[in-house]
């Protein structure tokens, strides 16, 4: 008996990633855990509820993500982006990136998006407020790059209308 996968192709969702600089290179983190976003393989998830929770001592090991755990690679859906962004977010806090993430393996749908064993940016954009060092930006820009994925610049007034019509499939 085989099982079939969730779905054919990956889940394309949204995620907010923090930038940051290690060895003079560029890289993606997340931005509510120490995760590391790997070059040229996928991110692969590890549920650690039993590591960091004392009561979750009993909780038997499992894949992530499960359904009963909040382990897995968020993804959201673009509303909920948007609503960040709107927030302001960006202008809020340095070293953001916004962009899309492709999801697979084990995907588990949730309220405002899901939840995967394997993920990998798909398209990366970096918000520029204009009062940025352009240099900096486009060195940022290349360490991006080098994710072998589209990255771009974008104005960050500009950055929810040109989202919406990425998302849109514009």
């Amino acid at each position: 008996m085989s099982v079939a996968p969730d779905y054919v192709e990956p889940v394309v969702a949204w995620r907010i990633w923090r930038v940051v600089e290690e060895g003079g290179d560029v890289w993606l983190r997340s931005l509510f855990h120490g995760a590391g976003w790997p070059r040229f393989e996928p991110l692969e998830a590890r549920c650690e509820a039993s590591r960091l929770a004392p009561w979750h001592w009993r909780r038997h090991r499992h894949e992530a993500p499960w359904e009963h755990c909040e382990c897995g690679i968020y993804g959201a859906q673009w509303p909920l982006i948007a609503t960040e962004l709107k927030r302001g977010i960006l202008a809020r806090r340095r070293g953001l990136v916004v962009g899309q993430v492709s999801l697979w393996g084990r995907v588990v749908e949730a309220a405002h998006g899901w939840r995967a064993g394997l993920a990998y940016p798909r398209r990366l954009f970096l918000a520029s407020g204009g009062n940025g060092d352009p240099l900096e930006q486009y060195r940022t820009l290349s360490g991006l790059e080098r994710y072998g994925v589209a990255a771009e610049i974008i104005h960050l007034h500009d950055l929810v209308p040109v989202l919406e019509q990425v998302d849109a499939g514009i």
